[in-house]
């Protein structure tokens, strides 16, 4: 007996027909599923006219999508012009439950197809079993990501129709920023954002504070993004209640600082440890509740585990994706602390090399796709951890896998705190090196280092 495909043609009519009396709503469906969850084809044909015309300001209602179907002759791309106008008469709601269901059974019958092509894999013995184990997880993380469909290609007159957009929105002001906010001042003359569709890589020493760093980009971005997007970090290297408390402890000094008027490093008590110990003066009370209150605020998920391999982060990523543009944000920033804690699986006799080559590809094929910062954190290899000179600054060639980081990163930064390899240098010297710069020069920061809540400051936040 042949089984028929998962699919509710009903529910597909239904929601076509709301959406041609409720455009404003496809966004939002837009979010959930995409026109081949469909399973009749007209029917895809029709939500992507109406997304059209929706995209290009025109008047949608029954009377346009009718003109717009039957002009040219074409109405039965869609169906015949009988067949949506009664679709139109079929609309009902609620939209985000509709599109829900129809990609869900579409989610199945990718499925079905993916797990039919596995076992016809599985039968070829030519086909080794870990070559035959990494389909299957690119099969699955094609699964997660919706699959593939007539959209993923822009046409040149959509391609020239948003550029002009761009310019228009550009010369009245109301462009968007390309990326997320660098929290140093020092820094961002040289790189003003964290550029959406790249990966960039933060990188240094053991102690050096490229943890640090990761969170304080989250942080800015979290703080940039309330109301309107969201911040993921995997921290695979730190607990979540550490997490918290460094950035709780460093939110409260700055509250105390500031009610003092001393810069941050003057500030006594307030540190991680202290709060971990439950050692907190009455007098840091206020500043506490205030800097809890700023986190519980903050747009911010933290991964609930400390071990993922490379296919579970991709899969994670995706979802974290939809699950933001279900609650109707954007995902802005990934933070992944770091890439050498990454299980990244590796075909039979490939290095370790070739395993971090793939790991970049891999997450600069997702930030294109979705639009979305992701800063990398890695360690530097045993060569620069063992330099004699505290002030040689750090390359990027002193990175595992520096050709193939070189080759994908947008920007690569480099953390040096001398103080980590020479005891007796100053300990709150600190440099940011920006070793790799698609948008613009090349360069190097000098930052300040505060011990009691491992941040870096701007020379000119210490007095």
């Amino acid at each position: 007996m042949t089984r028929i495909s998962p699919h509710d043609l009903d529910t597909e009519r239904a929601l076509l027909g709301w959406l041609i009396y409720r455009p404003e709503e496809i966004d939002a469906v837009s979010g959930v599923m995409q026109a081949t969850d469909f399973y009749r084809p007209d029917h895809a044909a029709l939500y992507l006219l109406i997304r059209e015309m929706r995209d290009r300001g025109e008047a949608v209602d029954l009377v346009g999508v009718a003109e717009r179907v039957n002009r040219g002759g074409r109405d039965q791309e869609y169906g015949g012009l009988a067949y949506v106008l009664h679709i139109g008469a079929e609309g009902s709601g609620p939209a985000l439950h509709r599109a829900r269901v129809i990609a869900d059974h579409a989610t199945r019958r990718r499925l079905l197809r993916a797990l039919h092509e596995a076992t016809e894999r599985a039968y070829d013995a030519t086909i080794e079993p870990a070559e035959l184990l990494r389909q299957v997880q690119a099969d699955a993380r094609a699964l997660e990501g919706g699959g593939t469909d007539a959209e993923e290609f822009a046409t040149a007159d959509e391609l020239a129709a948003d550029l002009a957009q761009a310019i228009a929105d550009a010369e009245a002001g109301r462009a968007p920023p390309p990326g997320t906010p660098v929290p140093y001042s020092a820094l961002s003359t040289m790189l003003p954002v964290i550029p959406y569709g790249e990966v960039t890589v933060v990188a240094g020493r053991p102690g050096s504070g490229k943890s640090r760093i990761g969170m304080e980009l989250a942080h800015a971005a979290a703080l940039d993004s309330i109301g309107t997007g969201e911040v993921v970090v995997y921290s695979l290297e730190m607990d979540h209640r550490t997490l918290a408390a460094r950035e709780v402890a460093r939110a409260a000094r700055q509250s105390a600082a500031h009610a003092a008027e001393v810069s941050l490093p003057r500030v006594r008590g307030l540190t991680t440890q202290r709060l971990l110990a439950g050692s907190v003066d009455a007098s840091d009370r206020p500043h506490l509740t205030g800097a809890l209150d700023e986190l519980a605020a903050l747009p911010l998920r933290v991964y609930r585990r400390q071990s993922v391999t490379l296919s579970q982060l991709i899969a994670s990523m995706g979802r974290a994706v939809r699950g933001a543009a279900h609650r109707e944000r954007r995902l802005r920033l990934v933070v992944v602390d770091y890439l050498q804690l990454i299980g990244i699986e590796r075909a039979k006799g490939a290095t370790e090399a070739e395993g971090i080559a793939r790991a970049m590809r891999e997450l600069k094929v997702f930030a294109v796709e979705n639009m979305v910062a992701v800063v990398l954190l890695s360690q530097l290899n045993r060569q620069s951890v063992s330099s004699a000179d505290a002030m040689e600054l750090p390359r990027l060639s002193h990175l595992l896998g520096s050709d193939s980081i070189g080759a994908t990163a947008g920007a690569v930064i480099l953390a040096h705190r001398p103080v980590v390899i020479d005891k007796k240098k100053p300990e709150d010297l600190a440099f940011l090196v920006l070793d790799k710069n698609r948008f613009g020069p090349p360069g190097v920061a000098e930052m300040r280092w505060d011990g009691a809540s491992g941040a870096f400051l701007d020379p000119g936040e210490v007095w």
